[in-house]
């Protein structure tokens, strides 16, 4: 049996014993705060509520021992983790002794993965790169799906949560995914620029604010867009209104692309701005249409504490989607404060040999300094193989601690799970992306011990 084959039944198993359970207390999940796992806490509640199965639902940072603690004693239901869990394995497995527990994750594993009482999916324990191939709402749908084939109108959550952590759906799982989520009516897919902000953004701001796929002379400087623009010949304004991509004639988006890829003739690979794109099939133009948009407001929610909006969008609820749709601007808001304060900060920002450390202590949002990581990590400002480590405050004297890998070399996984053990903290994550919480006592020693194996590699 491949591998594939190997996952699904485990699924099968899991959501066999779920359906099994008796118990009437109400099942208890707990998601990861992101767009994946944001979209991943939709799928389930979606397919329990169709079951009549009652649920409460938990949508934190991470795992730690703290948060655990105080869940485990809200009742005896079962328990789910989603998008969460794997790096926490050693934690579930002492809080959680008693409680039926499904782990539903994609992230890198502890050493520790089997206990009596726990049904732990991941597709790394089957030879399969979670980090690439599915993502932690993918685990989920096929959850859902293995409950009852009719949730195969969930499918399109399982793409929203891949895009929302960076994969390309070109996977054998996820492939089989975007097919049930196109043919139940859910996603569009169409070829085209790549850029984000099609149908939100004007023309002009897509162009300038492309850092994703820099165009030389363009990405940065709007002046230049709305050059470019008047020399390709297409309107930047209809009346008293900015233009969209979206609202580009055929024959205009043809005329851009060519211009760009003209712009982008020295870059390793031109025409990597081009490819496919996503839409909610049943979402009118606008924040919610385009998936990577979509993405954008669930974590907007999530970041802002405002999880339970992102939920509703998911949910097709109307009401509280307009009110997600409001927490994008606001996120907006705290990203631009957030890199007002990064551009100027001096003595939190230290940068040694393979290492950029942003100290923000108080200055940024415990669930924004991940955010301000990848931003920094991204910015093509930062030489390969170099290890971004951001600290936020957090409540109760600990620190929030994010790592983002520019280019390759390391794996930061492990680094933060061995750093995070030394000075009693827990970690989790990816081999590119990685967090951990630690006492804020202990910021010194962490970034000592971060820095010594980093440059030890080098």
């Amino acid at each position: 049996m491949n591998p594939y084959a190997r996952l699904r039944q485990e699924i099968a198993r899991a959501a066999q014993e779920l359906k099994r359970n008796k118990s009437t207390d109400p099942i208890r999940i707990i998601g990861h705060l992101d767009a994946d796992g944001i979209s991943a806490s939709a799928i389930l509640v979606k397919a329990l509520m169709r079951l009549s199965k009652r649920y409460q639902l938990y949508t934190i940072q991470q795992l730690d021992s703290i948060t655990l603690e105080m869940i485990d004693k809200q009742g005896n239901g079962p328990l789910i983790c989603v998008d969460i869990g794997s790096g926490q394995f050693s934690t579930l497995r002492n809080i959680v002794r008693k409680t039926r527990c499904i782990v539903l994750d994609h992230h890198e594993l502890e050493e520790e993965t089997k206990a009596e009482n726990i049904i732990h999916i991941n597709p790394h324990l089957f030879g399969i790169n979670g980090s690439k191939e599915i993502s932690g709402a993918g685990i989920a749908y096929l959850f859902a799906e293995a409950l009852d084939e009719n949730n195969m109108d969930l499918s399109y959550l399982g793409i929203v949560g891949a895009v929302g952590d960076g994969q390309d759906l070109k996977s054998e799982l996820l492939k089989d995914i975007l097919d049930k989520a196109k043919k139940s009516g859910m996603i569009e897919e169409s070829y085209g620029i790549k850029l984000y902000g099609a149908t939100t953004r004007p023309l002009h701001k897509v162009l300038e604010w492309s850092s994703d796929h820099p165009i030389p002379g363009l990405t940065g400087s709007e002046n230049n867009c709305l050059a470019f623009l008047h020399e390709l010949g297409i309107k930047s304004r209809e009346g008293n209104k900015w233009r969209s991509l979206s609202d580009l004639s055929e024959e205009e988006h043809q005329k851009l692309i060519t211009g760009i890829i003209i712009r982008r003739s020295k870059h390793k690979d031109p025409y990597s701005i081009l490819g496919k794109v996503y839409y909610l099939s049943k979402e009118p133009i606008g924040h919610t249409r385009d998936v990577r948009e979509f993405c954008t407001l669930l974590n907007a929610c999530g970041r802002l504490n405002k999880a339970s909006l992102g939920l509703g969008a998911c949910l097709g609820d109307e009401k509280l989607k307009k009110k997600a749709i409001a927490q994008v601007e606001e996120y907006k808001k705290h990203v631009s404060e957030m890199m007002r304060w990064y551009e100027t900060a001096k003595e939190e920002i230290k940068k040694e040999k393979g290492i950029l450390i942003i100290n923000a202590q108080d200055a940024v949002m415990q669930t924004m300094i991940g955010t301000l990581c990848s931003i920094v990590a991204r910015s093509g400002k930062i030489e390969d193989g170099t290890v971004v480590i951001g600290l936020s405050r957090m409540p109760a004297r600990l620190t929030k601690v994010s790592m983002r890998l520019v280019g390759s070399g390391h794996d930061l996984f492990r680094l933060a799970t061995v750093a995070a053990e030394k000075v009693g903290g827990q970690a989790g994550g990816h081999k590119e992306a990685a967090g951990a919480i630690i006492p804020t006592i202990s910021e010194g020693d962490f970034i000592r011990i971060a820095t010594e194996r980093i440059q030890r590699k080098r």
